[in-house]
């Protein structure tokens, strides 16, 4: 049986597909931006994510394995296995790289129209340059895999201090004009604080429906350990906040 964290990320994936879409440009500095931002707001890092999900190649069922495993080789990571979503056939495989950088690789077969749909996860939380690393290891497989998506980035950290929401939302705020961005939307509740921006600093764009985007910051207060959780994505947070 499938695990249920896997539906929820396809589910994640297909909407980031179906509302927006990732428009390149020609800024390459936006891993920088972020990692400068995360260190100005002062805060220890918990962990950092790498994301890419993408339509993928037709496949046929009998062919899913093989494919799977040919990118499981390519990503460095052990060949994986196949189960099923809604009896559709699902290929997952996971390993790690130095410094205990956990990768997850998914193909999932959503029909004979449609093809599939690749989703790749790098996760680590050894420091901002082991994040730099496996960002540039990351980039040069998707080359080898001829998989030329742009890379979603997501840095979590904490503050040891309780901020209040008028606090969260300042530090949001700083942060924001540290990017030089304009807020396109925000979500305010007793638990958490998430603002979406854009920024022309920014190379990679989410076009939604609401227009575009390319910088999310988020806050919310851990009383079990009395910490503040910041975390910042380009072009849009993928990870529960």
């Amino acid at each position: 049986m499938i695990n249920k964290k896997y539906l929820g990320l396809f589910l994640l994936v297909s909407i980031l597909f179906i509302f927006g879409m990732t428009i390149p440009n020609n800024h390459t500095n936006d891993l920088q931006l972020l990692i400068k931002g995360f260190q100005e707001a002062q805060a220890e890092l918990s962990a950092y994510y790498l994301h890419v999900g993408i339509p993928y190649q037709q496949i046929k069922e009998e062919q899913l394995l093989a494919k799977g495993n040919e990118l499981s080789e390519i990503f460095h990571i052990p060949f994986g296995r196949i189960e099923r979503v809604n009896k559709e056939p699902f290929y997952i495989s996971k390993g790690k790289w130095r410094n205990n950088t956990e990768v997850e690789l998914q193909l999932k077969k959503i029909n004979e129209n449609t093809g599939t749909y690749l989703v790749i996860k790098v996760t680590g939380n050894h420091s901002l340059k082991n994040l730099e690393a496996d960002y540039q290891t990351f980039y040069k497989k998707l080359q080898k895999a001829h998989i030329n998506s742009k890379i979603n980035t997501c840095i979590q950290g904490k503050i040891n201090d309780k901020l209040d929401n008028v606090g969260q939302y300042r530090l949001i705020q700083n942060l924001l004009n540290k990017f030089d961005a304009k807020m396109i939307e925000e979500l305010k509740t007793d638990l958490v604080t998430s603002v979406s921006a854009y920024s022309l600093r920014f190379g990679q764009v989410i076009q939604t429906r609401g227009g575009q985007m390319n910088i999310q910051v988020a806050t919310h207060y851990d009383s079990l350990h009395n910490q503040t959780i910041l975390t910042i994505g380009t072009p849009i947070i993928t990870i529960e906040y």
